[in-house]
């Protein structure tokens, strides 16, 4: 069992990596993608590739704002599952290690 976090004087509070598997799964599927896909990467990506486009361009068209906030976004949700079925087999991998 991996220990990924201990707080400072709390004694057996060690949070593992099993542990925030769980969290994460509790969050579900949907939610997970939105989250951390779509808002975590698709959003963020598009916000800096917004101002990395109005610095680097020397006239920047409405379109060229909008369009990255409509595709990163679905990126992210291709990330986000991606990245669901990497944490699922992980998690399917310690379950099983667990009843070994």
């Amino acid at each position: 069992m991996k220990v990924i976090f201990s707080p400072i004087g709390k004694k057996n509070k060690a949070i593992t990596m099993n542990d925030k598997l769980e969290k994460t799964f509790a969050l579900g599927k949907k939610r997970y993608l939105v989250r951390y896909g779509v808002l975590g990467w698709g959003l963020s990506t598009a916000a800096l590739f917004a101002v990395w486009t109005c610095y680097s361009k020397g006239s920047v068209r409405p379109f060229d704002i909008i369009l990255p906030f409509i595709i990163f976004p679905l990126g992210g949700i291709a990330w986000g599952a991606l990245m669901w079925s990497f944490l699922k087999k992980k998690h399917d991998q310690a379950l099983a290690g667990r009843t070994k």
